[in-house]
């Protein structure tokens, strides 16, 4: 089922390359006491990042309240926020709500997303899931992540709409390929239950690592339990996201574990991967022979980076007896499949003179 975390709002936004020198932040704050609604709204991004200047909510929000009031839909947004998250100024959802909707309505997708998630909410509005619907519409059509994952809850619980698993699919997977994690998790768990999308244990795996990878916990958490329960597609990308501390602390220790159990149920990325570990000495003593029989093992399943790695190997005489020739056929057929490093160390031989017509 679909976890029931709050409704994305997201933080307010910078807009503009904010340059932080001196000469620049007296030009932008004379600009913006001369009334320019644009640099008031600069001048508020900058004390609310602490660019160029200590981070001072307080003024971001007397900066964006200027700016907002001379119409700016920016600032309105971000001003919004402000109310929303008691930043710099008391909390309160009523103006939260009067912000966000002056903002919406001049078409700034960010408020659009967050005025619809204060209709879902009862916070300085009562709840209304038709208002929702139409403002979380407005702001998935212009192409924003979060107001397309907050659509595609709508669709998936049916509030405000017809229940529709389809079009919560459709608003998921164009949140996810934008890379919004939140997205990704909400697309990987429609994947599990087969829900708008053929079931597939591979492609929820898939977006719940690209998820977690971003630090999302409960992307993280489904991919662990799926490597706990011994998925080896699961094991291996576990292992990858601790050896790159990806979403999680480096830690070659839990990299190897995992990969070594997705490598001893055949799976061929986890197979390839433990050679590596091998190969660098990450976790274990440095062994080039052991490196290449697990190499070989994921290269008899197809890997094109197996067949580069074995071709490297040859090349440089480890783990095996240095042998151009047999170098130049498994590059051969890593270039074969696509893999650019294989055709770039093949023009590095061919240069060298070490290929044979």
């Amino acid at each position: 089922m679909l976890s029931t975390v709050r409704w994305s709002m997201g933080l307010f936004v910078v807009c503009f390359a904010l340059l932080v020198h001196g000469e620049d932040i007296a030009s932008v704050k004379r600009a913006a006491e001369q009334g320019d609604a644009v640099a008031q709204l600069r001048l508020g991004v900058m004390h609310g990042h602490g660019q160029g200047m200590p981070k001072n909510d307080a003024e971001a929000v007397k900066w964006f309240t200027k700016s907002a009031e001379q119409g700016n839909a920016i600032a309105q947004y971000n001003l919004g926020v402000m109310y929303h998250e008691g930043r710099g100024v008391a909390q309160s959802h009523t103006e939260a709500l009067k912000w966000h909707t002056k903002s919406a309505q001049q078409g700034n997708a960010g408020a659009q997303n967050s005025l619809g998630a204060l209709y879902t909410s009862d916070q300085g509005v009562t709840r209304n899931d038709a208002e929702a619907i139409k403002w979380f519409t407005k702001s998935a059509e212009q192409g924003y992540a979060l107001g397309q994952v907050n659509l595609g809850r709508m669709y998936a619980h049916g509030r405000g709409v017809t229940q529709n698993d389809t079009e919560a699919v459709k608003w998921f997977t164009k949140s996810a390929e934008q890379g919004n994690a939140l997205g990704q998790y909400y697309l990987g768990t429609m994947y599990v239950y087969g829900r708008g999308v053929t079931q597939s244990d591979v492609e929820a795996i898939m977006w719940f690592t690209k998820s977690a990878e971003q630090g999302n916990a409960e992307g993280f958490q489904w991919v662990l339990n799926a490597a706990q329960y011994g998925h080896s597609l699961a094991q291996n990308n576990l292992g990858v996201m601790y050896v790159l501390g990806r979403g999680v602390a480096k830690n070659y220790e839990e990299a190897y574990k995992w990969f070594r159990l997705s490598a001893e149920q055949g799976h061929l990325m986890g197979q390839h991967n433990l050679g590596m570990m091998y190969s660098n000495g990450h976790a274990v003593a440095q062994d080039h022979v052991e490196a290449m029989k697990w190499f070989r093992k994921a290269a008899e399943q197809g890997h094109a980076g197996a067949y580069l790695s074995i071709g490297m190997r040859y090349l440089n005489g480890q783990g095996v007896d240095k042998n151009d020739a047999e170098a130049a056929k498994w590059l051969r057929m890593a270039a074969d499949k696509g893999n650019a490093d294989a055709w770039t160390v093949l023009e590095f031989m061919k240069m060298e003179g070490l290929l044979k017509d």
